[in-house]
């Protein structure tokens, strides 16, 4: 990852225990587990094509290659655990072949909060070790809950490469034609993909892309707003308003303002 906000399109072979202040709204699939506990805020999860409300004491769990992302999502504390299927002993399988009915838990028990909290607090010479013991107990209270149905054929992998050139190339002036261009699909194709499996445009997706980048430059930075959105590639600083506050909820200027105010308060 590239900071504590960052969720990356592809995950390979590193487990993740991050606390966040928002949640992406940049679509994104890997191989790994994706967990949330919701220490407080709210937010809307998409996995696949539905759509979950989530608040203060809830659960969300994106499977292996299910695509999922989170809107609206409040300023708040969000555990974010991302880890491989095979840091759970005996479940693997199961993990990759099955999928949830319903990807929500809703008010989760004070034993399982608590494991929660161990995974974020526990520090030391053997803190992965302990992790990956307390996450193997989660899983296990948690999969409880859940009522796992075979997980049916997909074309999640076409996307996840149209995904993956989409965060390469973002910050050019990339469209439709040059992916299909790139990947040897129909540009009619790609459009459908992004309607029907993210639910949003391909125009907006690029635009979180962007957003986010532009997220981490004025959190990481000083820069002037209009180089940020020149940077985040977009071709006018009135685009870059108009689209940060549709994804955001505020404008750059705010975020920047919030984002300084919480360090200074630590």
């Amino acid at each position: 990852m590239k900071n504590s906000d960052n969720v990356s399109i592809e995950i390979r072979n590193r487990n993740t225990y991050t606390v966040q202040r928002q949640l992406s709204p940049i679509p994104h699939i890997h191989s790994d587990i994706e967990l949330i506990y919701v220490k407080s805020g709210s937010a809307t999860c998409y996995n696949d094509i539905n759509a979950f409300k989530v608040s203060t004491g809830d659960v969300f769990i994106a499977f292996p290659n299910q695509i999922h992302y989170y809107l609206n999502s409040e300023y708040g504390e969000y555990y974010v655990f991302i880890f491989s299927t095979d840091t759970i002993y005996g479940m693997g399988e199961l993990l990759r072949d099955n999928e949830p009915e319903c990807n929500v838990i809703s008010g989760v028990s004070t034993e399982v909060v608590e494991l929660f909290d161990k995974i974020v607090h526990t520090e030391g010479e053997y803190a992965n070790t302990y992790k990956a013991g307390y996450i193997n107990q989660l899983m296990a209270m948690l999969m409880s809950e859940f009522n796992l149905v075979p997980r049916m054929a997909s074309n999640n992998t076409t996307l996840h490469n149209i995904l993956n050139f989409c965060e390469d190339n973002y910050t050019d002036d990339i469209t439709i034609d040059d992916i299909a261009d790139a990947l040897h699909f129909s540009k009619y194709y790609i459009s459908r993909l992004f309607n029907k499996k993210i639910m949003i445009s391909f125009k907006m997706y690029i635009n979180t892309l962007r957003i986010k980048k532009a997220c981490d430059l004025l959190k990481q930075s000083d820069e002037k707003i209009s180089y940020i959105a020149n940077e985040s590639g977009f071709g006018s600083i009135r685009s870059f308003n108009r689209a940060f506050e549709q994804i955001m909820n505020m404008t750059p200027a705010q975020y920047r303002k919030a984002y300084e105010s919480e360090v200074n308060a630590l």
